[in-house]
């Protein structure tokens, strides 16, 4: 993964470097977001603007591709974690943790859920329940919702 990496890193920078580059006739370079019509919205005639595109698009794909390595990595890394940390729980106290798992040995935020099954399927119930309809508050001449905490929207005093 690491060598992909590298050699996508190697590929961005030559599309970026001919991109930032000036032209030999001493036209300003294309640029990685520059618009590439003039003022009237013509194509430019100073670049070759099929030749810009399809280096913004190449460029776009192995930003999008260096994401997803970067995932794998990530995940990769979790893994290895989880499996060291494992191996340690076994070799130290003679018994190893069940569920240890890669939800529970991220407590940095990650991007990795820590939640349960049972609590995702609560927070699901929860957003699929059927939301309050609001009401009319003939005192304040306004549309008001009860939230889900006993409150007022909308209402200003907070009353209906």
């Amino acid at each position: 993964l690491d060598a992909r990496k590298k050699s996508l890193l190697i590929e961005a920078e030559a599309i970026v470097s001919e991109l930032t580059a000036e032209l030999p006739d001493g036209t300003p370079p294309i640029g990685i977001d520059t618009p590439l019509v003039d003022a009237e919205g013509y194509p430019r005639g100073d670049i070759d603007v099929y030749r810009a595109r399809s280096l913004r698009k190449q460029f776009k794909e192995i930003q999008n591709d260096h994401k997803s390595l970067e995932k794998q990595i990530e995940l990769g890394l979790l893994e290895i974690a989880a499996l060291s940390s494992d191996s340690t729980n076994t070799n130290c106290g003679g018994k190893s943790e069940k569920g240890g798992g890669i939800s529970s040995s991220s407590s940095s935020g990650g991007g990795v859920s820590t939640t349960t099954p049972k609590e995702d399927e609560a927070e699901k119930r929860a957003r699929l329940a059927p939301k309050p309809k609001p009401k009319y508050d003939p005192k304040t001449g306004k549309w008001v919702v009860s939230s889900w905490d006993g409150s007022v929207a909308g209402g200003g005093h907070g009353g209906t």
